[in-house]
């Protein structure tokens, strides 16, 4: 019989709320290692989709700023992107142990509020 209190669902919760931590700490050591400083980062995992919001603090340089090289097309690409792509990718494949199939970063320019959206294999530790 199905508990109508719903604590079943919290302890479900247990280990996704363990996981968030997870990502938001690694997440926040790769951006300290790109950037130099540590910032906010919260994280929603709904199945396969991974959403990071990335609040920098106020000392820290803007690293787009200095960096930026934009494309015919408008997309922003620079070596230290490409490496901040890269080692993102791999964080949150250690922490899920799954495979990013697909990065999503958006960054409100008014705000300085980035959303890093990862989209993660569906399969549990299926190698590709």
């Amino acid at each position: 019989m199905s508990d109508p209190t719903g604590s079943a669902a919290t302890e479900q919760d247990a280990p996704k709320s363990e996981l968030c931590d997870q990502i938001s700490r690694s997440l926040g050591s790769v951006w300290r290692d790109h950037n130099g400083g540590r910032p906010s980062v919260a994280t929603e995992v709904r199945g396969d989709v991974i959403r990071c919001v990335i609040t920098a603090t106020a000392e820290e340089p803007d690293a787009d700023a200095e960096n930026e090289v934009a494309a015919d097309n408008g997309v922003v690409r620079t070596i230290d992107s490409i490496r901040y792509r890269v080692d993102v990718m791999a964080a949150i494949g250690k922490s899920t142990r799954r495979k990013v199939v697909a990065y999503i970063p958006k960054r409100d320019k008014k705000t300085d509020v980035r959303t890093e959206t990862f989209i993660v294999d569906r399969s549990l530790g299926r190698q590709g």
